[in-house]
Formats: C-alpha cells, sequence, structure tokens
C-alpha cells in the first residue's frame, strides 16, 4: 500500500508543458466568460448564467487533479485528456449562477463544461 506522502511525490513528477498550462488558463477564463470564447447553451442565456467562474484556487485545483489522472494512466505526462477526466468533477462547483438559473445548477453546470471542452481550442498531443 502507497502512504499518502509517496502518492504526492508520485503526482508531483507528472511533467506539465507551457503549451498544457495555457490550455488549462483558457479552460479556466472560459469559465470566467464562457461568451468570450463562443460558447453557446440551448438551456441558458450565457451571458446572464455565470456571476463567478472557477477561482484561481479551482485551476490549482484542476491541475493537481488532471495530475492524479495522468498518474493512474501510467503517464509521466500531462495531455489534454487528463484535464478533459477531470474538469467537471473540479470545476462544475466552483461556479457561481445568476440566481436565475439556480434552480438547473446540475443541469446547466454539465452543458456548460461541456460546451467548454468542446470550444476550446485543444493543443497537439505531441508538445
Amino acid at each position: 500500500m502507497i502512504s499518502s506522502i509517496a502518492f504526492l511525490r508520485q503526482q508531483n513528477h507528472i511533467k506539465s508543458s507551457d503549451v498544457i498550462e495555457d490550455y488549462a488558463l483558457d479552460l479556466w477564463e472560459a469559465t470566467q466568460n464562457p461568451e468570450k470564447f463562443g460558447i453557446q447553451l440551448d438551456q441558458a442565456e450565457v451571458s446572464k448564467l455565470i456571476n463567478h467562474g472557477a477561482s484561481p484556487r479551482g485551476m490549482g485545483m484542476l491541475l493537481k487533479a488532471a495530475r492524479v489522472n495522468a498518474w493512474l494512466m501510467n503517464r509521466s505526462d500531462l495531455y489534454p485528456e487528463d484535464l478533459h477526466a477531470v474538469f467537471h468533477a473540479v470545476i462544475a462547483h466552483r461556479l457561481v449562477f445568476n440566481t436565475m438559473y439556480e434552480s438547473r445548477r446540475t443541469l446547466l453546470s454539465r452543458e456548460l463544461t461541456s460546451q467548454i471542452l468542446k470550444t476550446v481550442a485543444v493543443p497537439p498531443k505531441k508538445i
């Protein structure tokens, strides 16, 4: 059995690149200003949906969770699919919706995070 400290050390050895970190920043920025990225939703007016997107701490958690995913996949490098695998779970509860949309939070957060992943340009895998 692996200790907590050993587990954390192994995650820290997962390498990231400037390109992946820029992509993570774009994903984060899309939670702040989805309309800037041309994101559209069927169920809500995007310009009125978000009061506050994910915080900088949320972005840090996204990168940590993505590193865990890469580690679980026995890789030493971080790839876009690692961010995708954890994006909704890490980001959805960090969004602050306008009160008129809050009653549909579960549906709208899933639709928004899906659209962000579909819309924000993914960097090439070979970085």
